[in-house]
């Protein structure tokens, strides 16, 4: 019998224990545990609106979830910036009036402000957060102009600890976890000209807000009219949604015990938090056209995302083989999963699940298809959901309870994949002339991480590491090196 075949047969009969388990006492951890929890939870809830009407709302289970980080200490770990890049010198006075005009002041239907949350700090009542009117909100406490001195051109090299130090930083307490930065005299790396260009950072905690619905805020300050960053989906016929759901209570507790069981990662990029740093070494890769990821993506007949992730599968692998370490069979990402209809407000909308990339594979035709499988699968998979409703549900209770799941990831790495719009926009007068996102790494345990943000055309993948895996910039721009070597190879492979 062949190690791979024993492996299998180990992981099913491991899962199907498990699942029996899981039937057997899942349902009495609800009863005894989280019902009561949830219960006592709904009546903090009604006795803060009682006590203090004028109070902030409950946060929602996934923002909890992100609330329970580290956000007013050092190094938290659910930190999102997205960068966009103007043409032109945009004054800071400018965006503060577009602020204050169409988002502080934006009512729904109702007349309730719409975005409520950015004049409002995070706070806990009897072991849950919760939202809290900040009495000194200012547009100002949250927007200002980055001063580097004595420099008069600010390049990406001068600008990268400087975000790091945005990942990095902590909140201030008793504020709402956002800031808006602007840097004049930006120098694009590939831009030849010397026409200024702004950077407006936009740097927000999860706890808040997660990319699609920070995405649209931005749209809003700048006033932009376009289309807007959506999350795509596949259609499923009616039959095959009912079928769905009568098995959903069978599939769902074996997919994801047999999931997260194969996701225990054991490589050599993946440390134990505890050796971990919290450090970043940061590489940005050179604007990529989309039109070169599609002719791969068509070429191969897979999809978009699978192309971007094959190029990081076969760029990691590639590091791992010139650096002598052992590539082993796969390893797992964890990769946000947005939902379907997300509204235009702040909140989180989305879960988590363990794409699984086949980096053992010599092929990079193979590795692509591989991932271009399992990415199949996942659609179909009652995984997502499955992870979806136990975020919604485990979100409900202590805020203590739930620090302890921003330390126990099990994958190898995090990536996030945002399709921005399509095409060029202009914010306040100003032509966008880029953007890039970036993002924590969520858990304590991951190391390396990876963001990707089309926009216009093109599009930027941002590298990631702590400092004990790639201890200097240098060494992170050389993994994304290789991510575009690998991106490439696969080109070269569809035009022979």
């Amino acid at each position: 019998m062949s190690p791979t075949l024993c492996y299998k047969i180990s992981l099913h009969f491991a899962t199907i224990i498990l699942t029996v388990l899981s039937i057997l006492f899942v349902p009495i951890l609800i009863l005894t545990v989280i019902i009561p929890i949830i219960a006592f939870r709904a009546c903090v809830q009604l006795l803060r609106q009682t006590l203090k009407p004028s109070s902030g709302k409950i946060l929602t289970p996934i923002s909890a979830y992100f609330a329970a980080d580290k956000i007013h200490q050092d190094k938290p770990l659910c930190t999102n910036l997205i960068h966009i890049s103007l043409q032109g010198k945009v004054e800071v006075n400018s965006i503060r009036k577009s602020l204050i005009d169409n988002v502080l002041m934006k009512t729904d239907d109702d007349g309730n402000p719409f975005y409520p949350e950015l004049q409002q700090y995070l706070t806990k009542y009897l072991g849950f957060s919760f939202w809290e009117n900040d009495p000194n909100f200012s547009p100002d406490n949250h927007l200002r102009l980055v001063i580097f001195p004595g420099k008069d051109s600010i390049t990406e090299d001068i600008y990268i600890p400087f975000f790091k130090s945005c990942l990095n930083s902590p909140f201030e307490r008793k504020r709402s976890p956002w800031e808006i930065l602007i840097i004049h005299n930006f120098k694009e790396p590939h831009d030849h000209t010397n026409d200024p260009v702004t950077l407006v950072t936009f740097r927000v905690h999860h706890a808040l807000s997660g990319g699609y619905s920070t995405m649209n805020f931005i749209l809003d300050v700048g006033q932009v009219a376009g289309t807007r960053a959506v999350a795509k989906f596949p259609r499923i016929p009616l039959w095959k949604k009912i079928l769905w759901n009568l098995v959903f209570i069978v599939r769902a507790p074996y997919e994801s015990i047999w999931s997260t069981l194969k996701a225990l990662d054991s490589n050599d990029l993946r440390l134990p938090g505890k050796k971990l740093s919290s450090n970043k070494s940061v590489a940005i890769s050179p604007p990529i056209p989309v039109q070169f990821i599609k002719d791969i993506k068509n070429g191969l007949k897979v999809s978009f995302s699978s192309v971007i992730s094959e190029g990081i599968a076969g760029g990691i692998r590639n590091y791992m083989i010139e650096n002598g370490m052992s590539v082993p069979r796969s390893i797992h990402v964890m990769t946000p999963w947005p939902v379907q209809d997300i509204p235009a407000k702040l909140g989180n909308f989305l879960t988590g699940v363990l794409m699984e990339y086949p980096i053992g594979l010599d092929s990079p035709t193979k590795r692509a298809q591989g991932i271009e499988k399992n990415f199949n699968a996942m659609k179909y998979s009652t995984i997502p959901r499955t992870n979806y409703l136990f975020m919604s549900t485990i979100g409900r209770v202590f805020n203590f309870m739930l620090k302890p799941a921003h330390h126990t990831a099990i994958a190898s790495t995090i990536m996030s994949n945002i399709a921005g719009p399509n095409e060029q926009l202009i914010f306040l007068t100003h032509p966008i002339t880029g953007m890039t996102f970036a993002s924590g790494f969520i858990c304590k345990n991951i190391g390396l991480g990876f963001t990707v943000l089309s926009y216009n055309g093109f599009l930027r993948i941002i590298c990631g590491a702590d400092t004990a895996l790639l201890p200097t910039d240098q060494e992170a721009a050389a993994l994304l090196s290789k991510i575009l070597g690998e991106l490439q190879n696969l080109k070269n492979e569809v035009t022979v």
